[in-house]
């Protein structure tokens, strides 16, 4: 009866944590497998697989004072080495998405986006946001024991009036 208690389970694609009520959370993860315990460890799972999680109504203000509606895809996977620090702050994968992914996006996409007017972020230096996205995604992510894998710009939207008068001035290019 007491055998179960001193064996646990780490399912593929996970690592465990282990807490005692005792000593806290260890700084150390649990490859998966069965592994061995105390009757008084409690082991949590945490799955390391990529993550895709849509970022919606990211709205950030422009260099030339326009806003624009974001809408992104943010892939990403917890560290398995550091899964720890994701426990110890967050506890579960969707505490962490509300409270560190979707503010550090919002924050990092408006840091970009007041360097750049709106019809660059809407047209040609729409591939120079990509890359400073994924960098500073990166760094910040880094900081929590997250890995991040890639960000796509699902939709950009500045409104129907902006978006008129790129589009006008788009057709007075081709015109010339």
């Amino acid at each position: 009866i007491m055998i179960p208690s001193f064996i646990t389970k780490v399912p593929a694609n996970s690592v465990g944590i282990k807490y005692s009520a005792f000593s806290g959370t260890r700084n150390e993860t649990l490859s998966e497998g069965f592994k061995v315990k105390s009757p008084f460890e409690t082991i949590y799972k945490i799955s390391t697989e990529v993550q895709t999680m849509n970022v919606t109504n990211l709205t950030s203000q422009t260099k030339d004072a326009q806003y624009v509606t974001s809408v992104l895809d943010i892939k990403y996977r917890v560290n398995s080495d550091n899964a720890y620090l994701v426990f110890t702050q967050f506890r579960t994968l969707g505490k962490m998405s509300d409270t560190l992914i979707v503010p550090t996006t919002q924050r990092v996409l408006e840091q970009i986006t007041t360097k750049y007017n709106v019809i660059d972020i809407l047209g040609e230096q729409r591939n120079t946001i990509y890359a400073e996205l994924e960098s500073a995604l990166t760094e910040e992510f880094a900081k929590y024991g997250i890995a991040f894998y890639s960000v796509s710009i699902l939709d950009m939207d500045a409104g129907e009036a902006i978006e008129k008068a790129i589009s006008e001035e788009a057709v007075a290019k081709k015109v010339e």
